[in-house]
């Protein structure tokens, strides 16, 4: 045997040529210059032999990483502990877990610890070690739990309770929407398209218990749109609200602005935080400068002295007042005999020949006009009867006299 022999191996016979189906030239050159890709390599899958020493029910269903990590988070920065459980991978190491995500131990183990502590502090007897753990909160309350399930049980219930109630308000407010939806369709079956309803209609088909028509449900939008001064005759608007959230307006003339004015003074100006505001003139000193741009107000046919106010609104809320004091004091003198002025001189009877003899003594006068049946008001009138008995005609009675008499004498 020669060297050759040994360094070459013999060849073996050549296979016979695989039967092709002839392809283009074209593609021959190509294929000649191609190449059979390399087959896969085999796969082999390792698994960890799993430790004797580790019990079923404490193995870590999970991989176990490379090298010391967090169970949870994974890292492998911070320090890392382990499972208080006693949780191990299969191989036998501890499952980690940083301070971040150190789980809770288990009772026997928190037990433990807490006995450990108390013996470590002279805790002996069996007692001891139990209120021990009682005040750690580990010892099983039968009365504490159900105290806590009683509470938890009510809390439940009061917020069914809640939500219940404001349920059954939704249904209400539905149903009383689709009561007046279907009223409405009632009373519009049958009508053609160009139909005309009248307003009260609709409103008794919506809701036939509700009271529809004046006067009419309205909140002030605390705005108030005053005339301009450009045209004679300009009203005030004020802008309200309905009670079912429709815009209103409140529309006044000049007389009806004064009033409202005048009224709003009376009632809504109780009282000025200035110091000396509606101080009696005769104890102040005009010169003082503390009085500059104040306003002194008088008011005739009251026994108010005259006293110095501190704004115009002030001022006006003042003589507002007392107009009204007159205006009240008038009409009941209106309807006292005893606090009549005297009646005007009926003229004489030379001066009126027609007039009977006895006219002077017997006709009544009006306490306010002065008229009787022989001289009634332009328009004419009648007498009232009223709750002191005294000559009261119609053209001069209040509309509270007249609701109070129910008729004329």
């Amino acid at each position: 045997m020669t060297a050759s022999s040994q360094t070459s191996p013999v060849a073996p016979p050549p296979e016979p040529p695989a039967q092709l189906v002839p392809l283009p030239e074209a593609f021959r050159a190509t294929a000649a210059t191609m190449t059979p890709p390399a087959a896969p390599a085999p796969t082999t899958s390792v698994v960890a032999p799993v430790s004797p020493d580790v019990p079923d029910r404490l193995r870590a269903r999970a991989p176990e990483p490379d090298g010391p990590e967090c169970f949870t988070c994974g890292t492998d920065q911070s320090l890392l502990y382990p499972d208080p459980r006693g949780r191990r991978y299969d191989s036998g190491a501890a499952v980690l877990y940083c301070g971040t995500h150190v789980p809770d131990a288990p009772p026997v183990q928190a037990a433990a610890k807490v006995m450990n502590a108390a013996m470590e502090n002279g805790s002996a007897t069996p007692c001891e070690l139990a209120q021990a753990e009682h005040d750690a909160g580990i010892l099983f309350d039968p009365q504490g739990a159900q105290d806590i399930a009683d509470s938890a049980r009510i809390q439940a219930y009061l917020e069914f309770a809640d939500e219940l109630g404001s349920l059954r308000q939704d249904v209400a407010a539905l149903s009383h929407f689709k009561a007046q939806l279907d009223g409405i369709r009632s009373a519009l079956a049958g009508r053609p398209d160009n139909d005309l309803v009248f307003v009260r209609e609709v409103l008794a088909a919506a809701d036939p218990k509700a009271p529809f028509g004046a006067p009419l449900p309205v909140t002030w939008d605390g705005i108030v749109m005053g005339p301009s001064g450009d045209t004679d005759g300009e009203n005030t608007l004020v802008p309200l609200t309905t009670s079912h959230g429709g815009p209103a307006a409140l529309v006044l003339d000049t007389e009806q602005r004064l009033a409202l004015g005048g009224w709003l003074l009376a009632h809504a100006h109780t009282g000025c935080p200035t110091p000396g505001c509606g101080i009696d003139a005769a104890t102040v000193d005009e010169a003082d400068p503390t009085m500059w741009g104040w306003i002194l107000v008088q008011v005739a046919g009251t026994d108010t002295p005259a006293r110095w106010y501190c704004t115009p609104w002030c001022a006006s809320g003042a003589i507002t007042a007392a107009g009204a004091e007159l205006a009240a004091a008038d009409q009941a003198d209106a309807v006292d005999p005893d606090e009549q002025a005297p009646a005007p001189a009926a003229p004489a009877a030379e001066d009126d020949p027609e007039a009977p003899a006895d006219a002077v003594d017997s006709e009544s006068h009006c306490v306010r006009c002065g008229c009787t049946d022989s001289r009634a008001c332009p328009g004419g009138c009648h007498w009232v009867a009223n709750r002191r008995d005294v000559p009261l005609c119609s053209a001069c009675a209040t509309p509270a006299e007249l609701a109070v008499s129910g008729g004329a004498l």
